[in-house]
């Protein structure tokens, strides 16, 4: 019998003995690349997510303890979140601007010094005062700390991506955002909180900001297109660029007023919600906190399945007749179901369930502004930060506007309100091709809301 001289193939290749056939096994692909990553952007987004959690620790339950602990009237602590914002929406819009000029790290290099130094100073110097003032101050100006890290990692991340990958990348770095400073941070407060205080727990989000913040730059100091400037132009430039649009075309001015409104609710709400909840309708502050964990959780898996349904339903018809009515509806439930049952928790929650599908149901915004842009991406996309970062002083704007003079039932109808004006003004947005540019864009849609 003739002996088999059968031999295993390799694990990549296997030549037949036929002549000049060669099979080759493609290598089966690694779970990063499966989802759309390297291995160092998601070190990278580890990194950021870290600073996130220590940079929102704090959100839901600042102003409910400028007004319980610090004695300032629930006005005044609305205010100094109003300030911030104001930083906040300067910052984000220069975010997308400074990186062609500075370079990426030297960007986000800036954003963390200026956050733990006014963290810093806020925890030592602005709070032991009780001057308002001063709170103000100090605060607003921390503010220009996580557009700069964050969004100037963003920028990193989209510059060095393939552009068949830039979708699925951008939308990893929004669901980083949204698990670091809206579902981790609330709940590890929620945590600490009743054990440690409200000032060891500020210490703590220091802590995790400088060792997120600290890790991202080191690990940026190894990526030679992250330390140098770009070739696109001045910081000017761009900031021109991104200015003038809003009025050499109108509808992108139209898209920044819904942009505003999708995130002015989310917004105020973490303003106001927690004194609400605590003051009105005794439910402990932990689980008044945990509340804004559910909504977290439920605007991150909204972004999954509306990045996938937008495409289908139709970016224009997403946003008009899901987002904006889903919201709404979320701010009504936000205030009346507590009214009906009290202090239950579960129930409570699920407000923010429909919130939080509500806020992630304006993802097919992104590309239904690009296709406004007429190819001005880079303009376009300052406009969706600065209509970000603007959100952050309407919706505690809205709060110290009205707090005083209508109570949290005023709130609760303004902000109702503000999702009208969005669903009208959304009936001009129509794009009369829109179904051939879903086609032709469809990588596109995957990009959650900046929050």
């Amino acid at each position: 019998m003739r002996r088999s001289t059968f031999r295993a193939p390799s694990l990549f290749a296997y030549r037949n003995r036929g002549p000049r056939m060669t099979t080759t096994l493609v290598p089966r692909r690694g779970i990063l690349e499966r989802l759309g990553l390297t291995a160092p952007i998601a070190i990278g987004l580890a990194a950021v997510t870290v600073f996130l959690i220590g940079d929102g620790i704090e959100s839901v339950w600042l102003a409910n303890y400028l007004h319980t602990a610090e004695g300032f009237t629930v006005a005044e602590a609305s205010a100094v979140i109003t300030a911030y914002g104001i930083v906040v929406a300067i910052a984000s819009f220069f975010s997308g601007a400074l990186p062609e000029a500075l370079g990426v790290r030297r960007v986000m290099t800036i954003g963390l010094v200026v956050f733990l130094v006014f963290a810093a100073l806020f925890i030592l110097v602005a709070l032991p005062s009780q001057n308002l003032g001063l709170v103000i101050g100090i605060y607003a100006l921390r503010g220009i700390g996580y557009p700069f890290f964050a969004y100037g990692f963003l920028t990193w991340v989209l510059n060095s991506s393939a552009p068949e990958k830039q979708s699925s990348v951008a939308g990893w770095f929004w669901f980083a955002f949204s698990s670091g400073m809206q579902i981790i941070g609330p709940a590890l407060a929620s945590v600490l909180l009743p054990g440690t205080g409200a000032i060891a727990t500020l210490w703590v989000g220091f802590a995790l900001a400088a060792l997120g913040g600290i890790a991202g730059i080191v690990f940026l100091g190894r990526t030679a297109e992250a330390t140098a400037p770009t070739e696109h132009g001045g910081a000017s430039a761009a900031l021109a660029r991104g200015l003038s649009i809003l009025w050499r075309r109108p509808k992108v001015s139209l898209l920044l007023i819904v942009k505003v409104v999708n995130l002015a609710g989310p917004l105020a709400v973490a303003v106001f919600y927690v004194p609400y909840l605590v003051s009105e309708i005794h439910l402990p502050e932990y689980l008044a906190i945990n509340v804004f964990t559910v909504y977290g959780i439920s605007a991150v898996i909204g972004n999954v399945v509306w990045g996938n349904l937008g495409n289908r339903i139709g970016w224009h018809r997403a946003t008009q007749w899901i987002a904006t009515p889903l919201c709404a509806l979320g701010i009504f439930a936000y205030y009346y179901i507590p009214q009906l049952v009290g202090p239950n928790f579960a129930l409570i929650a699920l407000a923010s369930v429909i919130m939080g599908a509500g806020a992630s149901a304006y993802v097919p915004m992104n590309p239904l502004a690009i296709a406004h842009g007429h190819g001005e991406t880079g303009a376009i996309m300052s406009v969706l930060n600065l209509g970000a970062g603007l959100a952050a002083v309407v919706g505690p704007g809205l709060v110290a506007a009205l707090v005083a003079v209508t109570g949290y039932q005023g709130i609760a109808w303004g902000l109702i309100a503000l999702y009208g004006v969005a669903f009208i003004v959304t009936m001009f947005l129509k794009l009369p091709n829109e179904a051939e540019l879903r086609s032709a864009q469809s990588a596109q849609i995957a990009v959650p809301v900046g929050h």
